[in-house]
């Protein structure tokens, strides 16, 4: 059997690695599988990559049908995270694929040359002169130009060969089955994956042979004469918005050269051949092209020299990513990149240097840029799109003279310039588009951790939301306690980890601008005898200066109201929501309403029917009783946290010992077992606080102090049991989705992570055709006309 493992030519026409493996297979009489695979570990994997890329598998399915070529997809995801790929190659005679030049294509073929001695053919369906033509890394376009032009002219006229084969044999007995790629079942598929949600799909900008082709032929009709004028204008719909299909193959570069070509569109040509495969080649020859040394010797010695010039301002990560930078120019482009998936080629180059400026070093501002642009462009970890980021600092170019602050001899692009030669209100009418058909009203009831987070994924989309909360401000049970400026208890949350990858940057980020610091404190655990053993090691993170300021964090520049319980949620004939408050005043009405609350307060709120009301009854939240207690001295024990076993008190911390909490006072936080929480939950909380501490003083053998503050408080919901272990749930017919710890883990990071998952289906579910209308692909571009 011949395996056809295709990752970035998700195409069937005028495709030379699928060419290859189907003359195999008929020379040598034996079957032909074409593959695809999609992942959860490829770097910045998200619901916008896997729908764009499910898309395309799609059309890559119908394609292989019409051809009589077998096709099997596989998407890893819980319960399906086989590998299928190994299990094929150990039953074929040749494997081809497509050559692609960076990570993580490279490291994959690798692992499989390891595990196999199969003959691997890699073929180059990216370029129209192969990189294998190209022995070296070129840094200028001139040079390039000069070395290959008479090739490019030579090959661009050339009308791809029809094969004329038998008609392809179908393996038997695989180790997967076929599965129908079918649209309605995209949502739910993305919603399984342990992949970003927090990137949305793209409406305008759909995957698949067939959006490829129509946006190319629009573009062939309506702007390749007018491109080598307009090109440069990030503000007027000049270019041709082609490069996501080109990264993943889904349409020829040899097809689109050759309608360029007749058309006598140079200046495209130029970019399409030269610059683009220019790029290619680069990355062929260069083991580490998100590193400084990947740039010429002058650039860098400049770069360096000028390490240490004086920056504007330093922004963190997240306040990059959600265009904060203040800069306007700047700030679009992110809000392009965010909500579009797309940065024009020459703004980029703009927004790309400007890094420089806000970032503490070169290195960290080539990883900036690395990150935001491949995180949200659909056209990231291309190797078109490090010569972009590369040229910021350098690359395919020239020093200019006098050297600059900061930029040294690299070429300066202020954002200042630049917006003077644009008209900033078109761009902004423009890239300001909401993510999806139109603007969506969304209500979030609950401003915890997991609303406030979906509440920001969306309004940073660009939709209208609005957070309920009955509570005097944001954050839920990430609290604090303030009695006076000595007395303050985290009496809520202690303390969070994070652990998984998808919020590794978010917490960099908040670590940067002093949102949150590391608890260095001493965590034990005290066992039933009064030994104390420490713990297992690991890095425990606290908001600064007090728990509650992260929900705070959250919520800034987000419409809340406080102290407004809602006490119903009525869905209307229009598939819109009207809330009703305690006070019997409406809001509304909203597209979508999310729901961060305790399961067993959700249904009594919904008066219809609910695709998911039957699996609150899984999950509970159990109480918690909290103590709080100042001493007038410290209070040495030799921790500064406790976990107590098979005790009344379950945990014991000196709040006292977390980054910027005062000091004059030595203050504690207790929380009592469930059990005993349970039994004495409507007894008076500040009585049940004093019987707490005398169960911690006998446990510790006597010696705590009389405390000269104590107070009480009910959490009536704190610990879920069990969680459901679904991230969130959705009910596309009426819009209402519920979210919270007890979907995920029961921590922190599982409340962050469930506010993801949820703002990710609502995102989808705007991108769903079968469930709103949309527009046609180019409605996207009328505003520029």
């Amino acid at each position: 059997m011949v395996v056809y493992w295709t990752h970035h030519a998700l195409r069937t026409a005028e495709n030379p690695a699928l060419d290859t493996a189907r003359w195999i297979a008929a020379t040598r009489n034996v079957p032909l599988l074409v593959y695809q695979g999609l992942s959860e570990r490829y770097h910045d994997a998200s619901d916008r990559h896997h729908r764009f890329l499910l898309e395309g598998a799609a059309d890559l399915q119908r394609q292989c049908r019409d051809l009589g070529l077998a096709y099997r997809f596989h998407l890893e995801r819980p319960g399906h995270r086989q590998q299928v790929l190994v299990d094929l190659v150990r039953s074929a005679s040749v494997l081809v694929t497509d050559d692609f030049p960076l990570a993580p294509t490279r490291s994959w073929v690798e692992r499989l040359r390891r595990l196999t001695s199969l003959p691997i053919l890699l073929v180059d369906a990216s370029c129209v002169l192969p990189m294998t033509r190209v022995t070296k890394a070129y840094t200028r376009a001139f040079a390039y130009r000069d070395a290959f032009w008479k090739e490019y002219q030579r090959r661009i006229p050339m009308p791809w060969p029809s094969l004329d084969l038998p008609a392809a044999i179908h393996p038997e007995n695989l180790p997967i089955e076929e599965i129908e790629v079918d649209s309605a079942k995209f949502s739910q598929w993305i919603a399984e994956c342990e992949i970003d949600h927090s990137v949305g799909p793209v409406l305008e900008t759909r995957g698949g042979s067939g959006a490829a082709e129509e946006r190319w032929e629009s573009f062939l009709r309506a702007g390749i004469d007018q491109y080598a004028a307009r090109r440069n204008d990030c503000a007027v719909a000049g270019v041709s918005r082609m490069s996501p299909y080109l990264h993943y193959g889904m349409i020829a570069p040899m097809r689109m050269a050759r309608d360029a070509d007749a058309r006598g569109a140079e200046k495209y040509l130029e970019e399409l051949l030269i610059w683009r495969e220019l790029a290619y080649a680069f990355c062929y020859h260069t083991e580490e092209v998100d590193d400084l040394s990947a740039i010429p010797e002058w650039a860098r010695k400049t770069l360096m020299e000028h390490q240490r010039d004086a920056r504007e301002s330093i922004h963190a990560w997240e306040s990059l990513a959600r265009g904060g930078s203040g800069d306007r120019l700047w700030d679009l482009a992110q809000c392009s990149l965010l909500r579009h998936g797309e940065l024009h080629n020459n703004l980029r180059m703009t927004w790309g240097k400007a890094m420089l400026q806000w970032t503490r070093s070169p290195e960290e501002a080539l990883r900036m840029m690395v990150d935001l642009n491949h995180r949200y462009a659909l056209d990231g970890r291309d190797p078109a799109s490090y010569g972009g980021i590369l040229w910021c600092l350098g690359q395919f170019d020239r020093p200019f003279e006098p050297p600059q602050p900061i930029l040294g001899t690299v070429r300066p692009r202020p954002t200042d310039e630049h917006a003077r030669r644009v008209d900033l209100k078109r761009l902004e009418r423009h890239v300001k588009r909401p993510a999806g058909a139109r603007r969506w009203r969304v209500a979030v009831v609950g401003a915890g951790l997991a609303g406030l987070h979906a509440a920001r994924i969306l309004s940073d989309h660009g939709h209208e939301v609005e957070l309920f909360d009955k509570g005097r401000g944001p954050g839920g049970r990430v609290a604090t306690r303030r009695i006076e400026e000595a007395l303050q208890f985290d009496h809520g949350a202690q303390y969070f980890t994070i652990r998984d990858r998808r919020l590794v940057r978010l917490l960099q980020s908040w670590h940067q601008m002093g949102v949150v610091a590391p608890w260095e404190g001493k965590i034990v655990s005290i066992q039933t005898d009064g030994t104390v053993t420490p713990t297992e090691p690991m890095q425990r993170w606290v908001a600064v200066p007090r728990m509650s300021q992260l929900g705070r964090h959250l919520a800034e520049g987000l419409q809340l109201h406080a102290q407004t319980p809602i006490s119903q949620v009525v869905a209307q004939d229009d598939m819109q929501s009207m809330l009703i408050d305690g006070k019997g005043d409406r809001h509304g009405p909203f597209d979508a309403v999310l729901l961060n609350l305790p399961p067993r307060q959700i249904g009594p709120l919904l008066k219809q029917p609910c695709q998911w009301l039957g699996m609150l009854e899984q999950t509970q939240l159990l109480p918690c009783l909290a103590a709080m207690v100042a001493f007038a001295e410290p209070f040495e024990t030799g921790w500064d946290g406790a976990f107590v076993q098979e005790h009344p008190v379950r945990w014991v911390a000196r709040d006292s010992s977390k980054v910027g909490r005062p000091k004059k006072l030595d203050c504690w936080v207790l929380h009592a077992d469930a059990n005993w929480s349970i039994d004495h939950l409507e007894e008076d909380p500040d009585q049940s606080a004093r019987q707490l501490l005398r169960y911690w003083n006998d446990r510790l053998g006597g010696g705590v102090p009389e405390p000269i503050f104590v107070q009480g408080h009910r959490w009536r919901y704190s610990i879920p049991s069990p969680s459901l272990d679904c991230q969130s749930l959705w009910d596309p017919a009426r819009g209402w989705g519920a979210c919270g710890d007890w979907c995920a883990s029961g921590r922190m990071e599982g409340a962050l992570l469930s506010g993801m998952a949820l703002a990710g289906r609502v995102l989808n579910h705007l991108h769903d055709p079968s469930l709103r209308p949309t527009p046609p692909p180019q409605q996207a571009l009328l505003p520029l006309q």
